[in-house]
């Protein structure tokens, strides 16, 4: 059966009460089959816009160019101030599928402060269990690197991106969805899991859904890590810090000690 949001209702089930018998099994090839079976390519409801959507988009950048946010990059994620209804006042970033189809947007209120009564990010009403973001633009970096970075938002996107950083596939959130452990699943390359290092005051909730996500990703991938920052996010450092910073870190060895899946501890630069 299909529930509302198009997803089948097999899938969260499958994933979370039957994923290990494959992995003890050593069947994983019968699980991606499943994916595969309960995931097809387009979805029921999955909306497309029309690539006229972006025409209406004014390129207004001043938000991000203050964050030292190149326009270059800005106009690589096609990024554009929106007038309109619902997304007025944001910068708005399109989600393309994998035939380049715009299936989404994603938009960062410009005017946000922690007592908005709006927030931050919107995203259309679009499923985001179906969205791998950035995928064009991170792919060849991935092959080329071997491995893949999991952040939370577009905007830790941007800050590695315009620092040279561009193996990067976003979550938007904190946990994983079924296209994105199927995109995982296809190119097996390593996986540097970089949510928000969000601290005691939010109850350590990135860490805890790091190493969540980690928990999940090690029954299928040899090759995982936990790498935080010593801010909330990678936007946080790049403002504050510079690329350079980030490329510290991305660059930074992990010694076996350091390493999450031979100790508890998190590497935190």
């Amino acid at each position: 059966a299909i529930n509302e949001s198009g997803l089948t209702e097999e899938i969260p089930e499958f994933l979370n009460n039957v994923l290990n018998e494959f992995v003890e099994s050593d069947r994983l090839d019968l699980w991606q089959e499943k994916v595969d079976e309960l995931l097809p390519s387009y979805i029921l409801d999955t909306k497309v816009y029309s690539e006229k959507c972006l025409t209406k988009l004014m390129p207004y950048y001043d938000f991000y160019l203050k964050k030292g946010i190149s326009e270059k990059t800005l106009k690589d994620f096609e990024a554009g101030y929106s007038t309109r209804e619902t997304f007025a006042g944001r910068i708005l970033f399109p989600v393309r599928d994998f035939s380049n189809k715009i299936v989404g947007f994603n938009g960062r209120l410009v005017e946000w402060n922690e007592k908005s009564p709006y927030p931050k990010w919107l995203l259309t009403r679009s499923s985001k269990r179906y969205w791998v973001y950035n995928h064009k633009l991170a792919y060849n970096e991935i092959l080329k690197k071997k491995e893949v970075i999991l952040v939370e938002s577009i905007g830790d996107n941007l800050a590695l991106y315009e620092s040279g950083i561009k193996n990067i596939i976003v979550l938007f959130g904190k946990e994983l969805s079924p296209a994105i452990i199927k995109y995982l699943l296809s190119l097996q390359c390593k996986i540097i899991i970089s949510t928000n290092k969000d601290g005691k005051g939010n109850n350590f909730t990135g860490e805890k859904a790091a190493e969540k996500i980690k928990s999940e990703l090690d029954m299928l991938f040899s090759n995982v890590e936990i790498r935080l920052r010593e801010f909330n996010d990678h936007m946080d450092v790049f403002e504050a810090l510079g690329r350079e910073r980030l490329l510290d870190w991305y660059n930074s060895d992990l010694t076996d000690n350091k390493k999450i899946g031979q100790s508890n501890k998190i590497e935190i630069l």
